[in-house]
């Protein structure tokens, strides 16, 4: 029985492993894409909503395209806004992400979707650079990756070798990175409409942000705010609230939507449909952000590991073939 789990570790390690290394070490990479943002230094109150958001459409014209407000969760975080044009041609074709200090209401920097290096990963990731629709690819390799950690636990549950004990520690997080990316690659179900209203025309006067938030939280005031989202059109505002009791991260929020034109609450939704949920839940997971930074430390050494214990495998294999005096070009298995 050992000697079939070994058979098969080794036609998937050999089959495979020289596309299942660099796609998992992507992976890696792309947990920490956004660890070059800028940190601010907390000095007293922070700014107003409104003023924070004027400082970012000095850069981009307010009904120019769609907005929104990440409101940061540490004191040391900037202020996220994330703007993205109506008319591509007329501005930038990527989503530009606006970082803003939100104690003294200065951009402190700005970048245009994720650049070259990480765009390049991030497709290779996704769909390892291939044209249309690659997503069988993906499943072959998570499935070879499947095979990989399921014989190699077979293999190295008493194991002593440096092999075996860096194999043992790389298994739960390879798992949960599997496991989450599976329900990213699963089909997405028939989109529904996220709106509940579409206003007929572009409202004349626009409240301000401020006020909008203050009149939502004295009807609901345990409510916490996250982000706003405005769209250029005139269609209601959707406002993410963290309830108290509840999981502090996005599957989990309180969706408020306010419509701009007659200043009024349209409809406050609980976390959407289980599926939907499941596969945001799966995003912020294999994403390394229930955690951070330490699930994003785990989930990399799951990568680190990976590539870590195939030089040890091939090394082992060579130095076993070197004792029975086989010549290390015949076939591996």
């Amino acid at each position: 029985m050992k000697q079939g789990w070994r058979r098969l570790h080794r036609w998937l390690v050999w089959s495979t492993g020289f596309l299942l290394i660099p796609w998992v070490t992507s992976g890696c990479l792309l947990l920490w894409q956004d660890a070059g943002i800028p940190r601010v230094r907390p000095a007293g109150n922070p700014a107003s909503l409104e003023r924070l958001l004027a400082v970012a459409q000095t850069i981009f014209p307010a009904r120019s395209g769609d907005w929104r407000l990440v409101l940061p969760r540490r004191p040391d975080d900037p202020v996220k806004v994330v703007y993205v044009a109506s008319d591509p041609f007329g501005g930038p074709e990527a989503p530009v992400s606006i970082y803003v200090d939100p104690y003294r209401a200065e951009v402190l920097t700005l970048t245009e979707g994720r650049g070259p290096f990480w765009e390049w990963l991030y497709r290779f990731h996704t769909c390892l650079l291939l044209p249309g629709d690659s997503r069988w690819l993906l499943w072959v390799l998570s499935a070879a990756l499947a095979g990989i950690l399921v014989s190699g636990a077979q293999l190295s549950r008493r194991g002593k070798s440096r092999h075996a004990r860096i194999g043992r520690t790389t298994i739960p997080p390879l798992l949960i990175s599997l496991l989450s990316g599976l329900v990213l690659l699963a089909p997405l179900p028939a989109a529904e409409s996220s709106l509940p209203l579409a206003p007929p025309s572009l409202p004349k006067h626009v409240p301000p942000v401020d006020e909008v938030v203050a009149r939502i939280g004295r009807d609901h005031p345990a409510l916490e705010l996250r982000e706003i989202l405005w769209t250029a059109d005139g269609s209601p505002w959707r406002l993410a609230y963290h309830r108290p009791g509840t999981s502090d991260l996005e599957p989990a929020w309180t969706t408020v939507w306010f419509d701009p034109g007659h200043g009024t609450i349209l409809r406050i939704s609980a976390p959407p449909q289980p599926y939907t949920t499941l596969r945001r839940w799966a995003y912020w997971i294999h994403r390394g952000a229930l955690a951070e930074p330490w699930e994003r430390l785990v989930l990399t050494w799951g990568g680190i590991g990976l590539t870590m214990t195939a030089f040890t495998g091939v090394f082992a294999w060579w130095q076993r073939r070197r004792r029975h005096g086989i010549p290390a070009v015949q076939n591996p298995v």
